[in-house]
């Protein structure tokens, strides 16, 4: 229906305008980094499980792709581990929907030896290791060896948390670090801010009646809650994957009304924006 449309097209909207600021504000379209590559597959992904959704409920529960979310986050997965969420919440909905549970099974174990095959290919190649950062190598004249690849990840790890050291030492184990951590760099700021606008958003989405409750909604929300806290977890820098911290800004059209958001949802998104470069 054009109402389902709209919603769809309203995501869309609402979330790429932050990240395209994001990405021209730090720069990063003129860097080599994946992360971009995340950022859209993260969009895409999520974008095609609203689409699925809608098309079942136009063609009363038959639809054809819903393996795609599944497929297209997985592929990705070999630029970089940071979308593993998706793939996660991918192959969770590709189960659900699935007519034959044997099929996806099947298809997801191929797909992922490919992947894993591929990932390996390249890792041993580049670093000796299989699946760097993770310490699975062999010894050769290029590699790192394993103590080199678990200090490297581990470094990385500590750089992440500490924020390059800004936050005190004896609060990195404490419940208040997340507050030091927030407060440490200004994208830090607005991803916290995001986190608890989420939550607030998703508190009201969760009192919806379920007869009024958009099907991709509760969906969408587990690809952004374990973004979020996978991120937190891992490596705690929003840059490794903005769009977690904006899915659920960006559905608001689901959890509130789209004749409310219609007009303002252009706004919306810049004015996260603003907040980022501002």
């Amino acid at each position: 229906s054009s109402n389902h449309r709209k919603m769809s097209d309203s995501y869309l909207l609402i979330i790429i305008g932050p990240i395209l600021f994001i990405l021209l504000y730090k720069k990063m379209f003129h860097s080599a980094t994946s992360d971009i590559a995340s950022y859209f597959v993260t969009i895409f992904v999520s974008w095609l499980i609203i689409l699925i959704f809608e098309a079942r409920k136009q063609n009363k529960r038959t639809v054809m792709g819903i393996e795609l979310p599944f497929l297209l986050s997985t592929l990705a997965i070999g630029f970089k581990f940071t979308i593993l969420p998706v793939v996660i919440v991918s192959f969770v909905l590709y189960c659900f929907l699935s007519k034959s549970k044997i099929k996806p099974l099947f298809f997801s174990f191929i797909l992922g030896l490919f992947v894993l095959g591929m990932i390996a290919s390249s890792g041993y190649k580049a670093s000796g290791c299989f699946w760097f950062p993770a310490p699975i190598c062999v010894e050769t004249p290029w590699g790192l060896g394993e103590q080199e690849a678990t200090r490297i990840t581990e470094t990385v790890h500590d750089f992440a948390v500490s924020v390059a050291d800004r936050v005190p030492t004896d609060k990195i184990h404490s419940i208040s670090w997340i507050w030091y951590w927030a407060k440490a760099t200004k994208s830090n700021f607005v991803a916290f801010i995001l986190v608890l606008l989420s939550a607030l958003l998703m508190l009201k989405g969760i009192l919806i009646k379920s007869e009024e409750r958009h099907p991709a909604m509760f969906w969408l929300f587990g690809i952004a809650v374990s973004g979020v806290a996978f991120l937190l977890v891992k490596a705690p820098d929003p840059r490794f994957n903005w769009s977690y911290f904006f899915i659920i800004p960006a559905i608001s059209p689901m959890i509130f009304s789209v004749n409310i958001l219609k007009k303002s949802g252009f706004g919306l998104s810049y004015l996260y924006a603003f907040l980022l470069t501002s």
